[in-house]
């Protein structure tokens, strides 16, 4: 089995691009997430990776993170 994966960075940019999604410290979607710094999920930025090589889970996207990559996906990928 094998898991998609988005980059996040805690380097966030000044002029996030349409296709980033900036998480701020001490939101409830940081705090699922496992954040410890203000961060940007770049969602045009994901691979696969098989399951079995993931050592272990940080934390997770809460329902508003998923609806906001489910929403940007398509266009991030130009599908």
């Amino acid at each position: 089995m094998q898991l998609t994966v988005a980059y996040i960075s805690s380097k966030v940019p000044a002029k996030p691009s349409p296709y980033d999604i900036v998480i701020p410290l001490g939101t409830p979607t940081s705090t699922r997430a496992g954040l410890i710094y203000s961060s940007v999920v770049r969602v045009y930025w994901t691979a696969m990776v098989k399951r079995i090589l993931v050592k272990r889970k940080l934390g997770e996207a809460d329902p508003d993170l998923r609806e906001k990559v489910n929403r940007i996906l398509p266009l991030a990928l130009a599908i």
